[in-house]
């Protein structure tokens, strides 16, 4: 299966929130689906960051 991530679960996922579900949480870690993500969530996410709404301890490189 095929997910499409938006910004939000990304975001989640890079900041381990404890609110993604576990119905969510299963579905990103089983290896036979595939995990796409848009190239503008990278904006985003820069945007986010240099705004100081969310922390990002790494590099947006190690991303």
């Amino acid at each position: 299966m095929q997910l499409l991530l938006d910004t939000h679960i990304v975001v989640s996922i890079v900041l381990n929130d404890r609110r993604l579900s576990a119905m969510q949480r299963e579905a990103l870690g089983k290896p036979y689906n595939e995990i796409l993500v848009s190239p503008i969530i990278a904006y985003e996410l820069t945007h986010l960051h240099r705004t100081r709404r969310i922390p990002l301890a790494e590099s947006m490189d190690q991303l």
